[in-house]
């Protein structure tokens, strides 16, 4: 499925809780939520997986660790994709 299909939900399970990217038709952008929470909109989930990666996703308890417990992944082909 290509990333960049607006029916898709893409999701990483983390300690930390579900980052979820799926998009927004009002806004045209993704959003990042976690545990249904909404944190930062980009203009892809590419983008949004990106910054989760690199720990500036906009959710401060993530963002803020020291420790990682596990690594995020960085390249959204790696996020459970689901069709909505």
């Amino acid at each position: 499925m290509k990333p960049n299909n607006t029916n898709s939900v893409y999701v990483y399970r983390s300690p930390f809780g579900d980052f979820v990217i799926k998009y927004v038709s009002v806004s045209e952008k993704w959003l990042l939520s976690v545990n249904d929470t909404g944190y930062s909109f980009f203009q892809s989930p590419e983008k949004a997986a990106e910054s989760v990666a690199h720990r500036k996703s906009g959710y401060y308890k993530w963002d803020e660790l020291t420790v990682v417990p596990d690594e995020a992944p960085g390249n959204i082909t790696a996020w459970e994709v689901y069709q909505r």
